[in-house]
């Protein structure tokens, strides 16, 4: 996947589903019905607009949702950061044992995020893969 107007590209696996948000942020995901209220996928948002523009209030932003504890694992540098997240249950879907992670990378002042929640470790994994594949091509 090559986004033009926000300058970055990606690979993903091939039977993945990927559709655009219709605002520059793709979302892909193992299939279909994943794409849900649950959000089962993965997100790259590129736009940096809003709190976005800004890395270090992005961060901070992203920092002020999330305390270090047994759930959350919090790391911050001058060019990056992230916040992951798991494993942890929603027994109101009965999901058990999830993964989560939000990236952010610094980019011409900005924040562009990467996000996935509610997903198994063998999904994490793979949107790990898809992450690594991730850079700016402008």
């Amino acid at each position: 996947y090559t986004n033009i107007r926000y300058g970055f590209s990606f690979k993903y696996p091939e039977g993945y589903v990927m559709k655009d948000s219709g605002m520059g942020t793709p979302v892909i995901a193992s299939s279909e019905d994943k794409l849900t209220p649950l959000s089962q996928y993965l997100t790259i948002n590129a736009r940096l607009e809003n709190i976005y523009a800004n890395y270090d209030q992005a961060v901070a932003a992203l920092f002020q949702q999330f305390k270090e504890g047994a759930k959350y694992h919090l790391n911050s540098s001058s060019d990056s950061a992230s916040v992951i997240i798991g494993p942890y249950s929603l027994p109101e879907s009965n999901l058990q044992n999830v993964y989560g992670k939000h990236l952010y990378w610094k980019y011409k002042n900005g924040a562009v995020t990467a996000s996935y929640q509610n997903v198994s470790q063998s999904e994490a994994k793979i949107f790990d893969q898809i992450l690594s594949t991730f850079k700016f091509t402008d």
